[in-house]
């Protein structure tokens, strides 16, 4: 349903408001985008661009590391603790690492290596102890 309103907006807009897309905001469900491209509404000429949603893969990535804690939730790791408990991975600090990853990519948007770098810098500190400082 979606995707077929999605194709109805892009083919009717050139008609409608003189106007051609350029780019897609999307969630991470690359139906409606994989449906734009296959269509091409403009021609092979005006190529549509997918830009992701910073708040949902800021959402991702704190899911992502819950579905981690899950797993190993109860499980041993090598130095004998579980994965969650005080000064593990929390509820707090996967809030903490989603809100600072998506300020990560929001400020650094331009540049793929400057996002990498500060989303590291961030999990580094994170890991980083006074006892253990990471270097």
């Amino acid at each position: 349903m979606e995707v077929d309103r999605m194709l109805g907006i892009f083919n009717r807009s050139e008609k409608l408001h003189n106007l051609k897309y350029s780019n897609y905001i999307g969630d991470g469900d690359t139906k409606a985008f994989i449906a734009l491209s296959e269509n091409q509404p403009y021609g092979d000429d005006h190529l549509i661009q997918k830009i992701e949603c910073v708040g949902h893969v800021q959402n991702r990535m704190g899911t992502r590391l819950r579905m981690l804690k899950l797993v190993y939730g109860k499980k041993k790791l090598s130095d004998g603790k579980t994965i969650d408990g005080k000064g593990r991975l929390t509820d707090s600090l996967i809030d903490k690492l989603a809100h600072y990853y998506g300020n990560a990519i929001r400020c650094n948007s331009t540049s793929v290596k400057e996002i990498r770098k500060v989303i590291w810098a961030v999990w580094g500190h994170s890991c980083s102890t006074d006892d253990e400082p990471m270097l």
